[in-house]
């Protein structure tokens, strides 16, 4: 029986060339604006490749600023990538008009395309205290411990597109977003490669970066599918469709990651769960 079950659920149709950038940007700094201009330049030095590359991918958030304000400091590194045909994908924060808010303004931590085309994806799980505060009317201000940074996010739309890059079509997601199977399995079963981006130096030196990457292996193996994660701090690595990991940065280093990734095609058991659901 089991020499009839098919070994590999997917089939290569591409690939694409990344460069993924690890800068190890200490927590305690990352919203200081005064730390912005240095933050990111060395985003842009770590950047910098003598490599063909299709695109260059920064964490979570790398970006710690709205769009109007990133793309004046980045314009020389955004023309740049422009005239070298090279796509920039960076998690940073965006805003857009919310009445139910007091100053009419609504943020969301999105993944957006900078530089070789255009798209964001706004995340749609959100981390309690961390990214929203519940009863916020009640509880924001009675305590340091609800005013933390960038702790004002509101839930992206349902049913986003995927981030398209020449032929790359990337399933986004955000942080811990990767540890909800039915969330990744409904965008992966209409990408050919897996991105998620996400700030774990929230963890210091525990176990947690570890176990997150071990639960995003698994929606790589779930999926059928090569997997992207790029981070702050660790652990920064590409996963094949195994869920086995084919390369990766060490934890707490600065540097970059290079490699050619394939784009995938067809579906996995898990996928066409996916795909009955759509049709029901």
């Amino acid at each position: 029986m089991l020499d009839k079950v098919p070994q590999n659920w997917t089939t290569q149709s591409g690939v694409t060339k990344v460069y993924l950038a690890q800068a190890s940007i200490p927590q305690q700094l990352k919203w200081q604006r005064s730390q912005m201009p240095e933050i990111l330049q060395r985003y842009v030095d770590l950047s910098q490749t003598d490599k063909d590359v299709d695109m260059v991918i920064w964490p979570e958030t790398a970006i710690p600023t709205f769009y109007r304000d990133a793309v004046k400091i980045l314009a020389p590194y955004l023309e740049q990538l422009e005239e070298q045909d090279r796509t920039l994908i960076s998690g940073m924060p965006s805003v857009f008009n919310n009445p139910s808010r007091k100053n009419n303004l609504g943020y969301y931590n999105s993944i957006t395309i900078l530089a070789g085309g255009e798209g964001s994806y706004h995340k749609q799980r959100l981390v309690p205290f961390g990214e929203y505060v519940p009863l916020e009317n009640l509880l924001r201000g009675t305590i340091d411990f609800f005013n933390l940074p960038m702790s004002q996010f509101s839930l992206g739309p349902d049913e986003q597109s995927l981030l398209q890059v020449k032929d790359a079509a990337m399933a986004p997601f955000i942080c811990y977003e990767i540890a909800y199977p039915e969330l990744v399995r409904d965008y992966a079963v209409r990408s050919n490669v897996m991105l998620t981006v996400s700030n774990d130096a929230w963890f210091g030196d525990s176990i947690a970066p570890q176990q997150h990457l071990q639960i995003a292996r698994m929606r790589a193996l779930e999926n059928g599918r090569w997997l992207i994660r790029s981070t702050n701090n660790g652990l920064t690595a590409i996963m094949r469709p195994d869920g086995k990991i084919d390369s990766e940065l060490p934890q707490f280093d600065t540097g970059a990651l290079y490699a050619e990734v394939p784009l995938m095609q067809g579906s996995t058991p898990t996928s066409n769960m996916a795909i009955s659901h759509c049709r029901l």
